[in-house]
């Protein structure tokens, strides 16, 4: 009973609870529940049509994610900074949209409203604008006559018909408000199946002058040349005429910027279905334009068209003044305008015309820029429905078909058409004669000449609207070409037609490769192979192994007992947006349920190397039930052609994984050329036999690859091939030309058009790229990228140079971007906290640090068994430094953050990750020094002493490395150096190897099998580990070895200056993508010779100029309390404190220099003196007895200022000259009075008048 009371309360509070939540508004509920604060700058945003607006993630440390979640017409973006964490904003269409933010595990929503440019306009009734409405007015009288228009097929005799008459208005002849300045003749434009009818002209009353009317030039129409005869004409229908007259709109707070041109070839585009579209050429650099009706701004559109509504002719049936301007930024350009009689209910007003006479008489000019509409032909079809042949898309019937389809160009935009916008479409497919030539996302389109490939005549241009990967049905018109885009001039009447046409050399033309990329589709047949090399190595049964997780078979599986973590990682065929994925159980799951998968993450990258995490499952939520399948969405969405799957756990204690599927879904990726790697390092040689370029002299197609834009081919021809071989297998995304070093003396070099080949075997070739104008310039060293039709794999490419822009053809680099398998076997993956990881460049460095140390320390220690792929995490709750876990390298977030330069820990633990001692060398019971030590030698040597930046340089005399008491963090970096000195490994004559001293004791640990652990315990000289000492060296234990070691360093018969020179670096060279270490070497040290007096009384007042100046860069310091921007604070009682080995930078430490410090002052400053407050200051010793000072302007360039070579003052002021500069540099050669340790308390910076 209290068990039922007890379910009825809480049914009651969750009712209330669900009550609750219905009443709170929609705007006050928190999108990010897990977080108490938005990490956007806005969540909230007003844009203005064509306006932009940025909104940024804060403290962004790693890629940010933008996605368009709803309104994608409304808005566009563009992600901005150096992790996207930025996006511009710009408002397309009146409307609301929501972008989302995704960083990491959290997701954010900016909800936009976009609104019109004019509110004011909208809302008010504003006046035509005065210059339209007082302009002179003059009658013109004109008279119509049937016209006769240019063809170019054979005379057909036209039969008189009789048409059923109609009810028709009068003719109304409006006079017309004209700005009378521009003079041009009356362009008319293409045939438009319209119901044949005359149509009444509404002409602009201008003022005329005694003069012969030009003649009518007019596109091309191909129809049968007509003997005109007496005809009873239909009643026709209106269509309104062009005044291109160009005025300025009233607009409030929008200035009219006559720099910006007015939109040309306005023209009513509509049909009976949309009677009140109007379209015209739209620019590619304006941002929107303002659509008015007499004068009244009612619209902003994107496009180059709009479709209006009925209610904006407030004054009913009658003649309507349209106008268009282009709006940029906050100004508008004067604009163009048209006349249109608007009828109720769309009704298109009808007249009955009247008879028009072309004969050229010496009557008027009329001083207005006219255009025509359409003569409406019976032979010419429009607006007909047909399945275009297109790059696999089912047409779809519930597509709505793209309506009023019209020519909407001029003489400068010849091949211009524009449609009314479909609902819901996402861009449009444009084909001429039935043959897909482009995508559009956009109601219009301007297309290239080189689309009409059989020259001269009629085309159908037809237009599908593209929703997902289907489309619509198509919409059409006849259209009529002539070369060169010039409009075919006629006079008429006159019995015999003559069309004027041009003759032109046909030039080298072929048709590009269309390739597909559909969208949100299932993508598994664009998987190519499994990556073995970034794939765990695991047991399983023969017919158990991975590949069976994407043979789309539900009954068979990836079955293995081993345990986690299990990688598996493919290639895909094309590059892939991954947008969610599924996983489907086995066939026995019902038993086998441990065997489920519970965690993993999953990554992409570009070359099978670089891996960037794009989702993370903690549990996966999977049950215990036979093939059953669980799909899971993508945090990241971003293009990538290589995929891996770490899966991290079973949730049990038990070993074993099986999955029967892994199904993938998402986009096949638009090819950009910002996508991909440089593939300059794996090109291999100029591939001959396909070669015909010959150069001239040195100027040779080896010129073209070899990194120097100074250098060139310069070939004779202009028709030649160029092919070349990679070192291995490619996928091209995309490729770039560079223009030579004397374009712009030698013009006409560049090569115009070619044709780009790619083939597996130098044999056979496939067309991947087709360039027909490449629009290079005659200008030097100017860079040209062009993405490839067609994405392949490829190992050897081929240019087939067509044509040029002269007789002759020069280039000074080809360059490639796309994706690789990188010959390195070795990965590193990045888990965990890295986006509260702050420091920037910290994950970069680190994965350099990777690529070069764990191949070398993987080929010297380790055995083939080891990880090949190391995980790298963060972690906030960790709270040490770092620790290596199997496969594992984890570090706390909180030292990263506060040691950004001290990455060595790095190296550290990943020699731990290939030593793999576990349950083989005792740790923690005994000494346990010798894994902790070698580990620190394998970061020493492999690591620092690898890179110049990160050289560890200690003294003789540092106690530290003579006796470190065998801890397991001892300083015996230098002992380790000296074992591989004395006893390297060595190769014998017949090949195999003699291992030297470290090399043995590493392989004694990794063979033993006996099943207890050895003790690395030094003073023992019975045990394994000291056998093998005396064995190779004669010394009885380890810590004979030290002794005689210490004696040297003593002696002075040895010392440490670098691993140049040391014998078994042949160990570690020549690794297969890996370069050889640039073996730093410690050198002479290096100063200046200026010594700076000193005064003889301390300088200690005045203005300190080092005051707000920061501390930018330093060698180390020991805590945080002790850093070098204590320096310079101006506090007597805090230091600077480091030893050496706090040093985490090394670049300056090979030349002497023990530690430095750099300082900016913020600006440039004049100054003269300075004052050193040194150790004995305030300890009485230890003082730092040999410095340099050094200033500089750009923090590159150095001039030494003074060089103390010995003072041991403990407080003084130096009188540098009179100095200009921002930059100051301090470099310490003595500290702790050649100790090691540095201790300074303040510098000081005065300008002494």
């Amino acid at each position: 009973m209290k068990r039922r009371v007890i379910i009825k309360k809480a049914i009651a509070v969750a009712v209330t609870m669900s009550l609750m939540t219905c009443l709170v508004p929609n705007g006050s509920i928190t999108v990010n529940a897990a977080s108490k604060k938005s990490m956007l700058s806005k969540t909230k945003i007003s844009v203005n049509v064509g306006k932009k607006k940025t909104v940024k993630l804060k403290k962004a440390k790693y890629k940010v994610v933008w996605k368009i979640i709803s309104g994608k017409k409304n808005i566009s973006i563009k992600k901005k900074g150096k992790y996207k964490q930025k996006i511009q904003i710009k408002g397309k269409k009146i409307g609301k949209a929501k972008i989302k933010a995704v960083y990491g595990k959290k997701k954010y929503i900016l909800k936009v409203t976009v609104k019109g440019n004019n509110k004011e306009n909208i809302s008010k009734n504003v006046e035509t604008p005065k210059n339209i409405e007082n302009t002179s007015k003059t009658t013109v009288q004109t008279t119509e006559k049937s016209s006769t228009v240019s063809t170019t097929e054979a005379r057909v005799t036209t039969v008189p018909t009789t048409v059923e008459p109609t009810t028709v208005m009068p003719t109304t002849m409006a006079p017309t408000t004209v700005v009378p300045t521009t003079v041009a003749s009356t362009t008319v434009m293409p045939t438009t199946a319209i119901p044949t009818t005359a149509i009444p002209t509404t002409m602009a009353p201008t003022t005329v002058a005694p003069t012969t009317v030009a003649s009518t030039t007019v596109m091309p129409i191909t129809m049968a040349p007509t003997t005109v005869v007496p005809t009873t004409v239909a009643p026709a229908t209106v269509t309104p005429t062009t005044v291109a007259s160009t005025t300025a709109p009233i607009i409030p707070d929008m200035e009219v910027d006559e720099n910006i041109k007015a939109p040309e070839g306005l023209v009513w585009a509509g049909n009976k279905e949309l009677p009140y579209y109007f379209a015209w050429a739209k620019a590619s650099d304006v941002d929107s334009y303002n659509v008015y009706v007499d004068g009244k701004c009612i619209k902003n559109v994107v496009d180059g068209a709009v479709n209006l509504d009925a209610s904006v002719f407030e004054k009913g049936s009658g003649e309507y003044t349209i106008s268009v301007a282009a709006v940029k930024g906050n100004k508008v350009s004067v604009a163009t305008s048209l006349k249109y009689t608007f009828s109720p209910d769309g009704q298109l007003v009808t007249t009955e015309s009247e008879k028009v006479t072309n004969t050229p008489t010496d009557a008027t000019t009329v001083k207005t820029t006219t255009t025509v509409m359409p003569t409406t032909i019976a032979t010419t079809e429009i607006q007909t429905t047909i399945a275009p042949t297109a790059p696999s898309q089912e047409v779809d019937e519930n597509i709505k078909a793209p309506e009023g389809l019209v020519w909407a160009g001029n003489k400068e935009l010849p091949y211009y058409f524009a449609w009314a916008a479909t609902d819901g479409a996402d861009s449009y497919n444009v084909y001429v004669d039935n043959k897909y030539v482009t995508n559009v996302e956009v109601s219009s389109v301007n297309l290239d000449k080189s689309v009409f490939e059989k020259g001269s005549g009629e085309y159908t241009i037809s237009v599908a609207a593209v929703k997902g990967n289907k489309k619509s049905n198509s919409t059409s018109i006849k259209y009529t070409y002539n070369k060169e885009g010039q409009h075919v001039t006629t006079v008429a009447p006159t019995e015999k037609i003559t069309e004027v046409t041009t003759t032109t050399q046909k030039e080298f033309y072929e048709e590009p490769e269309t390739e597909v990329h559909p969208k949100n589709i299932n993508v598994d047949n664009y998987m190519r192979q499994i990556d073995t090399s970034s794939s765990t190595s695991i047991k399983t049964s023969a017919n158990e192994g991975m590949e069976k997780l994407f043979d789309g078979d539900i009954n068979t599986k990836l079955c293995t007992s081993d345990g986690f973590p299990l990688r598996i990682s493919w290639q895909m065929k094309k590059p892939i947006i991954l947008k969610k994925y599924t996983l489907t159980t086995a066939n026995d799951s019902e038993t086998y349920s441990y065997r489920n998968p519970k965690s993993w993450h999953l990554y992409g990258s570009n070359n099978g190397t670089s891996w960037t995490q794009i989702d993370t499952v903690t549990d996966s939520g999977i049950e215990a039930k036979n093939s059953k399948s669980y799909t899971y969405e993508t945090d990241i969405q971003e293009s990538y052609q290589y995929y891996l799957i770490q899966f991290e756990g079973n949730g049990t204690n038990y070993y074993g994984f099986q999955l029967a599927e892994i199904s993938l879904n998402g986009d096949v990726a638009d090819v950009d050329k910002e996508m991909g790697e440089d593939l300059s390092s794996y090109y291999d040689s100029i591939f001959a036999s396909a070669t015909t370029a010959k150069g001239n002299g040195d100027e040779t197609p080896f010129n073209l690859f070899d990194g120097r834009k100074e250098s060139k081919l310069f070939e004779f021809s202009n028709q030649f091939s160029i092919a070349w071989k990679m070192k291995q297998d490619t996928t091209l995304y995309s490729y770039s030309l560079t223009t030579a070093n004397d374009n712009e003396a030698y013009k006409g070099r560049n090569p115009k058009s070619w044709i780009l080949y790619g083939s597996s075997d130098g044999t056979n070739w496939e067309k991947i790229d087709t360039v027909n104008n490449s629009g290079m310039e005659d200008v030097n060293f100017k860079t040209y990228n062009y993405t490839v039709d067609k994405v392949g794999s490829y190992r050897y490419y081929k240019l087939d140079v067509k044509a040029g822009y002269g007789s002759s053809v020069q280039l000074s680099e080809i360059s490639l971007k796309g994706a690789y398998i990188s010959p390195s076997k070795y990965d590193i993956l990045f888990t965990g906290d890295w986006k509260d990881v702050t420091v920037d460049g910290y994950l970069e460095e680190l994965t350099k640090l990777f690529y070069n140390s764990y191949p070398r320390l993987y080929q010297r220690w380790g055995n083939g068994t080891e990880p090949t792929t190391i995980t790298f995490k963060a972690d906030n709750n960790y709270d040490g430094v770092a620790y290596c876990q199997g496969t594992t390298v984890c570090v706390s977030t909180k030292y990263a953050n506060s040691h950004p330069k001290d990455i060595g820990f790095f190296s550290h633990e990943i020699t731990h990750s290939v030593q793999q001692y576990s349950g083989k060398l005792n740790y923690g019971d005994d000494v346990a020094w010798w894994t902790e030590n070698m580990a620190n030698y394998g970061g020493f040597r492999y690591f620092h002493w690898s890179n110049p930046k990160y050289v560890q340089v200690y003294e003789a005399t540092d106690t530290s490395l003579q006796d470190w008491g065998y801890e397991q963090y001892g300083n015996n970096k230098w002992f380790f150096a000296y074992m591989d000195s004395k006893y390297p490994t060595r190769k014998n004559a017949d090949g195999t190897l003699k291992y030297g001293l470290i090399d043995s004791i590493n392989k004694l640990i990794k063979d033993n099998n006996t099943g207890s652990t050895y003790t690395d315990d030094p003073y023992n000289t019975t045990t394994p580990f000291n056998n093998v000492v005396k064995q190779i060296t004669g010394y009885d234990c380890i810590e004979s070895l030290r002794e005689r070691y210490v004696e040297e360093l003593q002696q002075g018969t040895w010392t440490f200056k670098g691993f140049a020179d040391y014998e078994d670096n042949w160990l570690t060279e020549n690794i297969d993508g890996i370069p050889n270490p640039e073996y730093p070497m410690v050198g002479e040290k290096l100063h200046g010779n200026k010594t700076a007096t000193q005064l003889n009384n301390t300088v200690t007042e005045g203005t300190n100029l080092c005051l707000g100046g920061k501390v930018y860069d330093c060698s180390g310091y020991t805590n945080d309390n002790e850093n070098a921007q204590k320096l310079i604070d101006g506090d007597l009682n805090t230091k600077w404190c480091a030893t050496s080995s706090n040093v985490t930078s090394g670049e300056y430490k090979l030349n002497g220099v023990k530690h430095w410090v750099k300082i900016d002052l913020g600006q440039e400053k004049e100054f003269n003196t300075y004052t050193l407050y040194n150790t004995r200051s305030k300890e009485g010793f230890g003082n730092t007895t040999e410095w340099e000072v050094l200033v500089s302007n750009d923090g590159n360039e150095w001039t030494s200022v003074d060089y103390q070579p010995s003072n041991n003052s403990a407080v003084s002021s130096f009188n540098i000259g009179n100095q200009k500069a921002r930059y100051i540099m301090i470099k310490i050669f003595t500290p702790d009075e050649g100790v090691g340790t540095l201790r300074l308390y303040d510098f000081q910076l005065f300008n002494i008048k």
